[in-house]
Protein backbone atom coordinates (compact mmCIF):
# COMPACT_ATOMS: atom_id res chain seq x y z
CA UNK A 1 0.00 0.00 0.00
CA UNK A 2 1.44 3.29 -1.01
CA UNK A 3 1.85 5.88 1.72
CA UNK A 4 0.80 9.31 0.69
CA UNK A 5 2.81 12.29 1.84
CA UNK A 6 -0.30 13.79 3.42
CA UNK A 7 -0.64 10.76 5.73
CA UNK A 8 2.80 11.24 7.28
CA UNK A 9 2.72 13.21 10.53
CA UNK A 10 5.83 15.25 11.10
CA UNK A 11 6.65 16.02 14.74
CA UNK A 12 8.78 19.12 15.20
CA UNK A 13 10.97 19.63 18.24
CA UNK A 14 9.09 21.58 20.93
CA UNK A 15 10.49 24.97 21.88
CA UNK A 16 10.23 26.14 25.50
CA UNK A 17 8.47 29.48 25.77
CA UNK A 18 9.84 31.72 28.50
CA UNK A 19 7.16 33.02 30.90
CA UNK A 20 6.27 36.68 30.60
CA UNK A 21 7.97 38.96 33.09
CA UNK A 22 5.38 40.10 35.68
CA UNK A 23 6.54 43.68 35.14
CA UNK A 24 5.59 43.40 31.45
CA UNK A 25 2.22 41.94 32.40
CA UNK A 26 1.57 44.83 34.73
CA UNK A 27 2.51 47.30 32.01
CA UNK A 28 0.12 45.60 29.57
CA UNK A 29 -3.01 45.81 31.70
CA UNK A 30 -2.37 48.72 34.03
CA UNK A 31 -3.66 51.36 31.64
CA UNK A 32 -6.91 49.40 31.33
CA UNK A 33 -7.56 49.39 35.08
CA UNK A 34 -10.05 51.88 36.47
CA UNK A 35 -8.50 54.16 39.05
CA UNK A 36 -10.77 55.46 41.77
CA UNK A 37 -10.83 59.07 42.80
CA UNK A 38 -11.00 59.99 46.46
CA UNK A 39 -14.64 60.98 45.90
CA UNK A 40 -15.35 57.52 44.43
CA UNK A 41 -13.67 55.85 47.38
CA UNK A 42 -15.50 57.94 49.96
CA UNK A 43 -18.83 57.26 48.25
CA UNK A 44 -18.15 53.51 48.37
CA UNK A 45 -17.39 53.74 52.08
CA UNK A 46 -20.53 55.78 52.83
CA UNK A 47 -22.63 53.34 50.78
CA UNK A 48 -21.38 50.42 52.89
CA UNK A 49 -19.76 48.73 49.89
CA UNK A 50 -16.89 47.22 51.87
CA UNK A 51 -19.13 45.86 54.62
CA UNK A 52 -21.43 43.88 52.34
CA UNK A 53 -19.13 42.87 49.50
CA UNK A 54 -17.36 39.63 50.42
CA UNK A 55 -14.77 40.12 47.66
CA UNK A 56 -13.36 43.11 49.53
CA UNK A 57 -14.37 42.20 53.06
CA UNK A 58 -10.77 42.44 54.25
CA UNK A 59 -9.25 45.79 55.15
CA UNK A 60 -8.19 47.85 52.17
CA UNK A 61 -6.62 51.24 51.60
CA UNK A 62 -6.54 53.52 48.56
CA UNK A 63 -3.07 53.87 47.02
CA UNK A 64 -2.71 55.94 43.85
CA UNK A 65 -6.34 55.28 43.00
CA UNK A 66 -6.15 51.50 43.48
CA UNK A 67 -7.69 49.43 46.26
CA UNK A 68 -4.88 47.58 48.03
CA UNK A 69 -5.52 44.81 50.54
CA UNK A 70 -3.76 45.44 53.83
CA UNK A 71 -1.55 42.87 55.52
CA UNK A 72 -2.98 40.96 58.47
CA UNK A 73 -1.73 41.83 61.95
CA UNK A 74 0.43 39.02 63.30
CA UNK A 75 1.16 39.12 67.07
CA UNK A 76 4.68 40.67 66.83
CA UNK A 77 3.36 43.33 64.47
CA UNK A 78 0.26 44.09 66.55
CA UNK A 79 2.13 44.23 69.85
CA UNK A 80 4.82 46.54 68.41
CA UNK A 81 2.19 48.91 67.01
CA UNK A 82 0.39 48.98 70.35
CA UNK A 83 3.60 49.55 72.32
CA UNK A 84 4.89 52.38 70.14
CA UNK A 85 1.45 54.02 70.06
CA UNK A 86 1.29 53.94 73.87
CA UNK A 87 4.79 55.42 74.21
CA UNK A 88 4.07 58.24 71.76
CA UNK A 89 0.74 59.01 73.44
CA UNK A 90 2.50 59.43 76.77
CA UNK A 91 5.40 61.49 75.41
CA UNK A 92 3.35 63.79 73.14
CA UNK A 93 0.26 64.28 75.27
CA UNK A 94 -1.10 67.78 74.62
CA UNK A 95 1.45 68.48 71.87
CA UNK A 96 0.26 66.28 69.00
CA UNK A 97 -2.31 63.61 68.20
CA UNK A 98 -1.17 60.04 67.75
CA UNK A 99 -3.38 58.00 65.40
CA UNK A 100 -3.17 54.23 65.13
CA UNK A 101 -4.11 52.53 61.84
CA UNK A 102 -6.42 55.38 60.82
CA UNK A 103 -6.63 57.08 57.40
CA UNK A 104 -4.70 60.09 56.23
CA UNK A 105 -5.77 61.81 53.00
CA UNK A 106 -3.12 62.50 50.35
CA UNK A 107 -5.28 64.31 47.81
CA UNK A 108 -2.64 65.02 45.18
CA UNK A 109 -1.80 61.30 45.08
CA UNK A 110 -5.46 60.12 45.08
CA UNK A 111 -4.54 58.06 48.11
CA UNK A 112 -5.88 57.36 51.56
CA UNK A 113 -3.41 55.05 53.31
CA UNK A 114 -3.87 53.84 56.87
CA UNK A 115 -0.37 53.89 58.35
CA UNK A 116 0.26 51.89 61.50
CA UNK A 117 1.00 55.15 63.32
CA UNK A 118 0.71 58.80 62.33
CA UNK A 119 1.63 61.79 64.43
CA UNK A 120 -0.55 64.70 63.33
CA UNK A 121 -1.01 68.30 64.38
CA UNK A 122 -3.14 68.79 67.46
CA UNK A 123 -5.93 71.35 67.78
CA UNK A 124 -8.22 69.53 65.32
CA UNK A 125 -10.61 66.66 65.92
CA UNK A 126 -10.73 65.72 62.21
CA UNK A 127 -14.48 65.07 62.40
CA UNK A 128 -15.21 66.20 58.84
CA UNK A 129 -12.07 65.06 57.05
CA UNK A 130 -8.99 62.99 57.73
CA UNK A 131 -5.61 64.63 58.33
CA UNK A 132 -3.95 65.85 55.14
CA UNK A 133 -0.28 65.76 54.22
CA UNK A 134 0.11 69.22 55.73
CA UNK A 135 -1.19 67.93 59.07
CA UNK A 136 1.12 64.91 59.25
CA UNK A 137 4.34 65.29 61.20
CA UNK A 138 5.48 61.67 60.99
CA UNK A 139 4.20 58.36 59.65
CA UNK A 140 5.37 54.95 60.79
CA UNK A 141 4.86 51.47 59.39
CA UNK A 142 5.72 48.35 61.39
CA UNK A 143 7.00 45.84 58.87
CA UNK A 144 7.51 42.11 58.83
CA UNK A 145 5.93 40.44 55.77
CA UNK A 146 5.20 43.91 54.34
CA UNK A 147 8.82 45.11 54.47
CA UNK A 148 9.40 45.23 50.70
CA UNK A 149 6.06 46.97 50.13
CA UNK A 150 6.76 49.54 52.84
CA UNK A 151 10.24 50.23 51.45
CA UNK A 152 8.99 50.75 47.92
CA UNK A 153 5.31 51.62 47.50
CA UNK A 154 4.75 53.38 50.83
CA UNK A 155 8.20 55.03 50.68
CA UNK A 156 7.45 56.49 47.24
CA UNK A 157 3.94 57.56 48.24
CA UNK A 158 4.97 59.36 51.41
CA UNK A 159 7.92 61.04 49.69
CA UNK A 160 5.69 62.30 46.84
CA UNK A 161 3.21 63.63 49.39
CA UNK A 162 5.98 65.57 51.13
CA UNK A 163 5.63 63.76 54.47
CA UNK A 164 8.58 65.13 56.44
CA UNK A 165 9.54 61.94 58.24
CA UNK A 166 8.82 58.26 57.63
CA UNK A 167 9.78 55.44 59.99
CA UNK A 168 9.84 51.73 59.26
CA UNK A 169 10.07 49.55 62.35
CA UNK A 170 11.78 46.65 60.62
CA UNK A 171 10.95 43.49 62.57
CA UNK A 172 12.89 41.30 60.14
CA UNK A 173 16.30 42.90 60.72
CA UNK A 174 15.47 44.37 64.14
CA UNK A 175 16.29 47.95 63.17
CA UNK A 176 14.39 51.20 62.82
CA UNK A 177 14.75 52.88 59.42
CA UNK A 178 14.14 56.62 59.58
CA UNK A 179 13.71 58.57 56.33
CA UNK A 180 13.81 62.37 56.40
CA UNK A 181 13.74 65.39 54.11
CA UNK A 182 11.59 64.41 51.09
CA UNK A 183 12.78 65.69 47.73
CA UNK A 184 11.73 65.33 44.09
CA UNK A 185 14.49 64.28 41.69
CA UNK A 186 13.33 64.51 38.10
CA UNK A 187 10.02 62.63 38.01
CA UNK A 188 10.72 60.57 41.13
CA UNK A 189 10.47 61.35 44.81
CA UNK A 190 12.77 60.14 47.55
CA UNK A 191 14.18 61.08 50.94
CA UNK A 192 17.55 62.76 51.27
CA UNK A 193 18.43 61.19 54.61
CA UNK A 194 18.24 57.60 55.81
CA UNK A 195 19.07 56.56 59.36
CA UNK A 196 19.30 52.99 60.61
CA UNK A 197 19.13 52.52 64.36
CA UNK A 198 19.55 49.43 66.52
CA UNK A 199 17.36 48.46 69.47
CA UNK A 200 19.96 49.77 71.94
CA UNK A 201 19.78 53.28 70.46
CA UNK A 202 17.38 56.21 70.83
CA UNK A 203 15.60 58.47 68.34
CA UNK A 204 13.68 61.74 68.49
CA UNK A 205 11.13 62.76 65.85
CA UNK A 206 12.18 65.74 63.75
CA UNK A 207 9.14 67.67 64.88
CA UNK A 208 9.93 67.02 68.57
CA UNK A 209 13.73 66.94 69.01
CA UNK A 210 13.34 67.01 72.79
CA UNK A 211 11.35 63.76 72.83
CA UNK A 212 13.68 60.76 72.80
CA UNK A 213 12.40 57.23 72.42
CA UNK A 214 14.42 54.23 73.61
CA UNK A 215 14.07 51.67 70.83
CA UNK A 216 14.63 48.86 73.32
CA UNK A 217 11.09 49.58 74.54
CA UNK A 218 9.62 49.08 71.08
CA UNK A 219 11.10 45.93 69.59
CA UNK A 220 9.73 42.59 70.74
CA UNK A 221 12.25 40.24 72.30
CA UNK A 222 13.89 37.88 69.85
CA UNK A 223 13.37 34.20 70.37
CA UNK A 224 16.46 32.23 71.37
CA UNK A 225 18.04 30.20 68.59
Amino acid sequence: MAVREADVQVTEQATFVEPVDPVELQTEYQDALHRLSLDDYHWMISAGFFQRNQLVADRVELIDGYLVEMSPNHPPHASTVAQLTSILHDLLHGRASVRCQLPITLAAQQSEPEPDIAIVASGKRYTKEHPSADDVLLVCEVADASLSYDRKIKFDLYARAGIHEYWIVNLIDHVLEAYRQPVVVGRRATYQMRLELLPNQRIAPLAFPDVEIALSEIFPEREAD
